[in-house]
Protein backbone atom coordinates (compact mmCIF):
# COMPACT_ATOMS: atom_id res chain seq x y z
CA UNK A 1 0.00 0.00 0.00
CA UNK A 2 2.89 2.35 0.78
CA UNK A 3 4.13 1.96 -2.77
CA UNK A 4 0.67 2.83 -4.11
CA UNK A 5 0.60 6.04 -2.05
CA UNK A 6 4.01 6.99 -3.39
CA UNK A 7 2.82 6.49 -6.97
CA UNK A 8 -0.30 8.57 -6.35
CA UNK A 9 1.80 11.31 -4.75
CA UNK A 10 4.14 11.31 -7.74
CA UNK A 11 1.20 11.68 -10.11
CA UNK A 12 -0.23 14.55 -8.07
CA UNK A 13 3.14 16.30 -7.99
CA UNK A 14 3.48 15.88 -11.76
CA UNK A 15 0.03 17.36 -12.31
CA UNK A 16 0.86 20.21 -9.92
CA UNK A 17 4.11 20.91 -11.80
CA UNK A 18 2.23 20.88 -15.11
CA UNK A 19 -0.29 23.39 -13.73
CA UNK A 20 2.51 25.67 -12.59
CA UNK A 21 4.21 25.40 -15.98
CA UNK A 22 1.03 26.43 -17.75
CA UNK A 23 0.33 29.30 -15.36
CA UNK A 24 1.59 32.77 -16.20
CA UNK A 25 1.74 35.99 -14.27
CA UNK A 26 -0.49 38.63 -15.81
CA UNK A 27 -0.32 42.33 -15.01
CA UNK A 28 -3.08 44.93 -14.98
CA UNK A 29 -3.05 47.75 -17.53
CA UNK A 30 -1.90 50.27 -14.90
CA UNK A 31 0.84 47.89 -13.69
CA UNK A 32 -0.35 47.98 -10.07
CA UNK A 33 -1.79 44.48 -9.81
CA UNK A 34 -0.72 41.03 -10.93
CA UNK A 35 -2.16 37.53 -10.84
CA UNK A 36 -1.18 34.00 -11.83
CA UNK A 37 -3.54 32.18 -14.13
CA UNK A 38 -3.65 29.78 -17.06
CA UNK A 39 -4.50 31.17 -20.50
CA UNK A 40 -7.51 29.40 -22.08
CA UNK A 41 -8.57 31.43 -25.11
CA UNK A 42 -8.78 34.86 -26.67
CA UNK A 43 -11.82 36.04 -28.65
CA UNK A 44 -10.51 38.66 -31.07
CA UNK A 45 -13.80 40.20 -32.25
CA UNK A 46 -14.99 40.69 -28.66
CA UNK A 47 -11.48 41.44 -27.36
CA UNK A 48 -12.20 39.03 -24.51
CA UNK A 49 -9.81 36.67 -22.80
CA UNK A 50 -10.61 33.58 -20.75
CA UNK A 51 -8.23 32.66 -17.92
CA UNK A 52 -8.32 29.78 -15.45
CA UNK A 53 -7.64 30.94 -11.90
CA UNK A 54 -5.75 29.01 -9.23
CA UNK A 55 -9.07 27.97 -7.65
CA UNK A 56 -10.03 26.19 -10.88
CA UNK A 57 -12.69 28.71 -11.93
CA UNK A 58 -12.62 30.47 -15.31
CA UNK A 59 -12.60 34.24 -15.57
CA UNK A 60 -13.80 36.00 -18.73
CA UNK A 61 -12.87 39.65 -19.06
CA UNK A 62 -11.83 42.25 -21.61
CA UNK A 63 -8.22 42.12 -22.72
CA UNK A 64 -7.90 45.91 -22.32
CA UNK A 65 -7.66 45.39 -18.55
CA UNK A 66 -4.21 43.80 -18.99
CA UNK A 67 -0.78 45.15 -19.87
CA UNK A 68 0.32 45.63 -23.47
CA UNK A 69 2.69 42.64 -23.17
CA UNK A 70 -0.16 40.45 -21.95
CA UNK A 71 -2.44 41.59 -24.77
CA UNK A 72 0.26 40.69 -27.31
CA UNK A 73 0.59 37.32 -25.58
CA UNK A 74 -3.18 36.73 -25.92
CA UNK A 75 -3.12 37.55 -29.63
CA UNK A 76 -0.07 35.40 -30.37
CA UNK A 77 -1.49 32.38 -28.53
CA UNK A 78 -4.79 32.79 -30.37
CA UNK A 79 -2.95 33.08 -33.69
CA UNK A 80 -0.98 29.90 -32.98
CA UNK A 81 -4.19 28.06 -32.07
CA UNK A 82 -5.80 29.19 -35.34
CA UNK A 83 -2.87 28.12 -37.57
CA UNK A 84 -4.05 24.55 -38.35
CA UNK A 85 -7.21 25.94 -40.00
CA UNK A 86 -5.80 29.28 -41.14
CA UNK A 87 -5.12 28.57 -44.81
CA UNK A 88 -6.83 26.97 -47.77
CA UNK A 89 -5.11 26.21 -51.06
CA UNK A 90 -6.86 26.06 -54.42
CA UNK A 91 -5.23 24.23 -57.33
CA UNK A 92 -5.90 25.12 -60.96
CA UNK A 93 -4.39 23.03 -63.71
CA UNK A 94 -5.18 25.55 -66.49
CA UNK A 95 -4.86 22.83 -69.12
CA UNK A 96 -5.29 23.25 -72.85
CA UNK A 97 -5.74 20.23 -75.13
CA UNK A 98 -5.06 20.54 -78.82
CA UNK A 99 -4.23 18.39 -81.83
CA UNK A 100 -1.08 18.78 -83.88
CA UNK A 101 -1.47 17.52 -87.44
CA UNK A 102 1.66 16.34 -89.25
CA UNK A 103 -0.07 15.44 -92.51
CA UNK A 104 -0.46 11.71 -91.95
CA UNK A 105 -0.80 11.77 -88.19
CA UNK A 106 -2.84 13.67 -85.59
CA UNK A 107 -0.96 14.01 -82.31
CA UNK A 108 -3.00 14.95 -79.27
CA UNK A 109 -1.18 17.35 -76.95
CA UNK A 110 -1.86 18.84 -73.51
CA UNK A 111 -0.27 21.99 -72.17
CA UNK A 112 -0.83 22.85 -68.53
CA UNK A 113 0.24 25.71 -66.27
CA UNK A 114 -0.28 24.94 -62.60
CA UNK A 115 -1.40 27.73 -60.30
CA UNK A 116 -1.84 27.55 -56.54
CA UNK A 117 -4.06 30.06 -54.73
CA UNK A 118 -3.30 30.38 -51.02
CA UNK A 119 -5.98 32.10 -48.94
CA UNK A 120 -5.89 33.18 -45.30
CA UNK A 121 -9.29 32.22 -43.84
CA UNK A 122 -8.39 33.18 -40.26
CA UNK A 123 -8.85 36.46 -38.39
CA UNK A 124 -5.12 36.95 -38.05
CA UNK A 125 -2.37 38.09 -40.40
CA UNK A 126 0.00 35.27 -41.31
CA UNK A 127 3.70 35.84 -41.83
CA UNK A 128 6.64 33.87 -43.22
CA UNK A 129 4.79 30.94 -44.75
CA UNK A 130 6.32 28.42 -47.15
CA UNK A 131 4.28 26.61 -49.79
CA UNK A 132 5.68 23.34 -51.18
CA UNK A 133 4.18 21.45 -54.12
CA UNK A 134 4.74 18.24 -56.04
CA UNK A 135 3.09 17.53 -59.40
CA UNK A 136 3.34 13.90 -60.56
CA UNK A 137 3.28 13.00 -64.26
CA UNK A 138 3.33 9.51 -65.74
CA UNK A 139 5.21 9.43 -69.03
CA UNK A 140 4.18 6.51 -71.21
CA UNK A 141 7.78 5.73 -72.14
CA UNK A 142 9.06 5.76 -68.54
CA UNK A 143 8.61 3.23 -65.75
CA UNK A 144 8.86 5.74 -62.91
CA UNK A 145 6.61 8.79 -62.60
CA UNK A 146 8.10 12.20 -63.29
CA UNK A 147 7.95 14.54 -60.29
CA UNK A 148 7.91 18.32 -60.63
CA UNK A 149 8.42 20.08 -57.32
CA UNK A 150 8.90 23.60 -56.11
CA UNK A 151 8.27 26.02 -53.27
CA UNK A 152 7.41 29.64 -52.66
CA UNK A 153 7.76 31.97 -49.69
CA UNK A 154 4.94 34.24 -48.59
CA UNK A 155 6.14 37.13 -46.44
CA UNK A 156 2.74 38.28 -45.17
CA UNK A 157 -0.86 37.39 -45.85
CA UNK A 158 -3.50 39.58 -44.23
CA UNK A 159 -6.69 38.13 -42.76
CA UNK A 160 -8.97 37.22 -45.65
CA UNK A 161 -6.22 37.89 -48.17
CA UNK A 162 -4.98 35.55 -50.88
CA UNK A 163 -2.01 35.17 -53.18
CA UNK A 164 -1.36 33.21 -56.36
CA UNK A 165 1.75 31.13 -56.96
CA UNK A 166 2.74 29.84 -60.37
CA UNK A 167 3.67 26.18 -60.54
CA UNK A 168 5.24 24.05 -63.28
CA UNK A 169 4.45 24.23 -66.96
CA UNK A 170 3.75 20.80 -68.43
CA UNK A 171 3.82 19.65 -72.05
CA UNK A 172 2.30 16.20 -72.47
CA UNK A 173 1.53 13.93 -75.40
CA UNK A 174 -1.79 12.16 -74.93
CA UNK A 175 -1.50 9.87 -77.94
CA UNK A 176 -1.73 9.86 -81.73
CA UNK A 177 -3.87 8.52 -84.53
CA UNK A 178 -3.23 7.95 -88.21
CA UNK A 179 -5.12 10.18 -90.63
CA UNK A 180 -4.52 7.79 -93.54
CA UNK A 181 -4.82 4.08 -94.18
CA UNK A 182 -1.09 3.57 -93.88
CA UNK A 183 0.07 0.56 -91.80
CA UNK A 184 3.44 2.12 -91.02
CA UNK A 185 1.88 5.38 -89.89
CA UNK A 186 -0.65 3.50 -87.75
CA UNK A 187 2.18 1.50 -86.17
CA UNK A 188 4.11 4.70 -85.45
CA UNK A 189 1.02 6.32 -83.93
CA UNK A 190 0.64 3.41 -81.53
CA UNK A 191 4.21 3.98 -80.34
CA UNK A 192 3.64 7.62 -79.40
CA UNK A 193 3.29 8.03 -75.64
CA UNK A 194 0.13 8.39 -73.63
CA UNK A 195 1.24 10.77 -70.89
CA UNK A 196 -1.05 11.74 -68.03
CA UNK A 197 -1.04 13.88 -64.91
CA UNK A 198 -1.47 11.70 -61.83
CA UNK A 199 -2.12 14.67 -59.55
CA UNK A 200 -0.48 16.95 -57.03
CA UNK A 201 0.37 17.36 -53.38
CA UNK A 202 0.54 20.69 -51.54
CA UNK A 203 1.90 21.59 -48.12
CA UNK A 204 2.11 24.89 -46.25
CA UNK A 205 4.52 25.31 -43.35
CA UNK A 206 5.44 28.12 -41.00
CA UNK A 207 8.98 29.55 -40.89
CA UNK A 208 9.92 27.10 -38.12
CA UNK A 209 8.72 24.12 -40.18
CA UNK A 210 5.32 23.57 -38.55
CA UNK A 211 2.88 21.94 -40.98
CA UNK A 212 -0.42 23.86 -41.10
CA UNK A 213 -1.86 22.60 -44.39
CA UNK A 214 -1.48 19.38 -46.36
CA UNK A 215 -3.53 17.95 -49.21
CA UNK A 216 -2.99 15.29 -51.85
CA UNK A 217 -5.21 14.76 -54.88
CA UNK A 218 -4.88 10.97 -55.03
CA UNK A 219 -3.34 7.84 -53.53
CA UNK A 220 -1.25 7.45 -56.69
CA UNK A 221 0.48 10.72 -55.90
CA UNK A 222 1.25 9.62 -52.34
CA UNK A 223 2.65 6.29 -53.53
CA UNK A 224 4.80 7.95 -56.21
CA UNK A 225 6.26 10.44 -53.72
CA UNK A 226 6.85 7.71 -51.15
CA UNK A 227 8.70 5.60 -53.72
CA UNK A 228 10.82 8.54 -54.90
CA UNK A 229 11.99 9.29 -51.36
CA UNK A 230 13.38 5.78 -50.83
Amino acid sequence: MGGMHIVRLAVLLALFALTLAEAREFTSADGKQSMKAEFIRYHKSLDQVTLRLSNGHNMVTEAKHFSEADREFFKERARQAALPDAVKVGVDENSNRHTHNTGQMAIRKLKAQYEFTLKNVSDYALEDLNLHYWVVVQRDQQDKPEIHKGDASIGKLDAGGETEIKGPKLDLTLGAASTCNCPRVEASARMIGRDRILGERVEVRTADGKLIYSDSSSMRVDKALESSSK
